[in-house]
């Protein structure tokens, strides 16, 4: 029941970072994302219960920057903002305790923690490798935009 659960969240992710890249207009997708991003890297992984959450939770909030990061890095350089939940879906206080919405900031510390899921021990390996593969899109993202930046002054 749990893995047709995360399937359909898997699905409905994925339909909403598409839809993010192809849509014209910032829609609700960023908050969508921004609650699957700290669910997924800003609870601390420290019990069998919490790796068992992070075994369902980082590859969906990986699903998001895998497919969409170049629109999260843009949401995060403009510091894009709106009202979130202080307290993750299990009742923990989260890692990132700053502030609600996107920064530049936060997107370094989603790296960070992508960064570190990947040699996490403890978890599944198909979990480590899509969390190394978000942590290297999102360095790609951030290459790039700094060549573009160059490009143009």
């Amino acid at each position: 029941m749990a893995e047709n659960a995360a399937g359909a969240k898997f699905n409905v992710i994925t339909f909403g970072a598409m839809y993010l890249v192809l849509s014209r207009h910032t829609t609700s997708m960023p908050r969508q994302a921004e609650g699957d991003f700290r669910d997924g890297l800003e609870d601390d992984i420290q019990t069998l219960e919490d790796r068992r959450f992070a075994n369902v939770l980082v590859p969906l909030a990986a699903t998001w920057m895998l497919i969409a990061g170049e629109q999260f890095h843009k949401l995060c350089k403009t510091n894009y903002c709106h009202e979130v939940r202080e307290v993750s879906t299990r009742g923990k206080q989260f890692l990132w305790g700053k502030s609600t919405g996107y920064s530049l900031a936060r997107w370094a510390f989603w790296k960070k923690r992508f960064a570190e899921i990947a040699t996490m021990q403890e978890l599944e390996n198909s979990v480590k490798d899509t969390a190394a593969r978000a942590a290297s899109e999102m360095e790609r993202i951030e290459i790039a935009a700094r060549e573009a930046a160059s490009e143009k002054a």
